[in-house]
């Protein structure tokens, strides 16, 4: 069984998704030493299944993009909410990772292990894209693995 005991001081930050999408937020908490470790909690939206529909967050998202293009008077590009979320989760993970913080990241991606994959090559801005590209593990998967 898996057992994380986190010594903290306090929280020295928390912040949500700058983007406005709204798919994830961060909490830094202050350990010993003044060692930084940087909770992420994060939803990727889905366009597939019983969830699909303009008042799905995907839906939304799209919208919302179309509407900071008109605001800012650029032109929409094709786009796709969940790449993009995961995209931008990836560089907040890079750059909280230079700062040397601890990432536990809790996602909710909507996304099974082989959807990630294509003829055997991780498809980007996957999950298992952005697992591999932060350096990181997922505990349940190398528990069962050892």
């Amino acid at each position: 069984m898996l057992s994380l005991c986190i010594q903290a001081s306090k929280v020295s930050s928390s912040w949500s998704d700058p983007s406005g999408m709204g798919s994830f937020t961060v909490t830094t908490i202050a350990g010993k030493y003044d060692k930084k470790k940087s909770f992420i909690s994060a939803y990727i939206a889905v366009n597939k299944g019983s969830d699909i529909g303009i008042e799905s967050m995907f839906a939304q998202q799209v919208t919302l993009y179309e509407q900071q293009c008109l605001s800012s008077k650029q032109i929409p590009k094709p786009f796709c909410p969940r790449q993009d979320e995961i995209k931008r989760l990836n560089r907040e993970i890079m750059a909280l990772q230079k700062q040397k913080h601890a990432i536990i990241l809790m996602i909710n991606a909507n996304q099974t292990f082989l959807e990630c994959y294509k003829d055997s090559v991780i498809k980007p801005y996957t999950v298992e894209w952005l697992k591999i590209e932060g350096g990181m593990t997922d505990p349940l998967v190398s528990l069962y693995e050892s």
